[in-house]
Formats: structure tokens, sequence, C-alpha cells
């Protein structure tokens, strides 16, 4: 009888990533961001601020001396992976393009979700709630007979949620929008392969670098 044992991945987070619950549960204020796309709801129920002019609508190449932000992300996916940031490098803007990812989510929060992650490139399904972060964490089977010629098992992805540290806001701010209390909130970084640890530094939000282990 063949057994297939299940672990999802490995958390390898930096000490810098390991104090987040502390600095976030010791803010009093949230760092809520104030921007938001033109038509679009607040991304966060929080969120209560207009917007100001919206930079990500400049063009790659243009200048941003005179910026107050050196990010800015457009897009509604609740991976920065998945959208489009332009980022002041130098003295102009450059642009990543968003990736193609995966956008089933379902409509309401729910830990289970049976069969959220039957879908194509289910690694990239990253889904948020007022309730938590929830998407498809990688896990990995040890199955002799699925494993390559190389030894290698296959990936398989499980659906599961998460929630950020009290005091840091419930959904993912989008990286350059305004905040107040110097803090770093984690939305899954090590738990998704595109989960994002962020930092609310100099008044704006930014993406963290963590190296993870899946």
């Amino acid at each position: 009888m063949k057994r297939k044992r299940w672990s999802i991945g490995v958390v390898l987070v930096t000490a810098a990533a390991g104090a987040v619950g502390a600095a976030c549960a010791s803010s009093a204020d949230v760092g809520a961001p104030v921007r938001r796309e033109r038509g679009a709801t607040a991304s966060l129920p929080d969120a209560s601020v207009e917007l100001e002019v919206d930079v990500c609508e400049l063009e790659p190449g243009s200048s941003c001396l005179t910026a107050t932000e050196r990010v800015c992300e457009r897009g509604a996916h609740a991976a920065p992976y998945c959208n489009e940031v332009m980022r002041c490098v130098g003295s102009s803007w450059e642009r990543t393009r968003a990736a193609a990812c995966a956008a089933t989510c379902p409509a309401a929060h729910d830990p289970r979700a049976p069969g959220a992650c039957d879908v194509a490139n289910a690694g990239t399904l990253l889904c948020a709630y007022p309730e938590g972060t929830c998407g498809c964490a990688p896990a990995h089977v040890e199955d002799e007979d699925e494993a390559d010629d190389g030894g290698v098992s296959p990936t398989r992805y499980v659906w599961t949620c998460v929630k950020p540290a009290p005091g840091c806001p419930r959904t993912r701010p989008r990286l350059g929008a305004r905040c107040v209390t110097p803090m770093e909130c984690d939305y899954g970084v090590c738990v998704f392969e595109h989960g994002a640890l962020v930092r609310c530094a100099s008044g704006r939000w930014d993406v963290e670098r963590v190296p993870c282990r899946f």
C-alpha cells in the first residue's frame, strides 16, 4: 500500500520578519492606505480618505524627481506579484508588469473552500477578505510513483487562510499607499508562494523581501 505524506511549505523568515507580530500589536493606530484607483472603492474596510493624483498612470521613463512616493501599485489582486507596480529608480519611473495569475476567488471568506485550488496556476491564487487572506499554499506529496526522474515530488496546493497581526490592516495595503505608524505586517509571506510582508516606513507602504523555503 502506498502512503502519502503531505506537508505545507516550511516557513523560513528572517529575524526582522519574526518581529512582525510585536511591531503590529504595539501600534494603536492602523496605517491604513488612503489611495485608491479612480472609480474604485477603498481597498480596506478601515480606509476613509479620498485619493490624490494616481501616480500609477504616469508613463514608464517619466521623471519621479518631485514625487513624494517611491512605489505605486495598480491592480486588484491580493498579491503584488500579480499587479502592475511602478517604482522610482534613479530619477525615472520603472514599471514591473503584472504576471498572469489565477483570480477565481470564492465570493466570501471560507477556511475550507473545497475545490478552490483545482484551477490552473493555483500557486498564484491569493484572495483578500476582511477576515483574513486566503489562497493556495504549496504542499508536497511524497509519492515514489509521482516523483520525476530527479526524485522530486510534485507540488500540490491546499486552501489556507491566515490573519494579519493585531493592529495591521485587515487586507494588504497597496504598495505606495500612505500610512501612519512604522510597522510590518505579514500577509502569508512564507505561507503562499506570492504572499507578502509589507512595511510602513517614511509614511508609505512597501514590500519587504523575505527568504522563504517551500
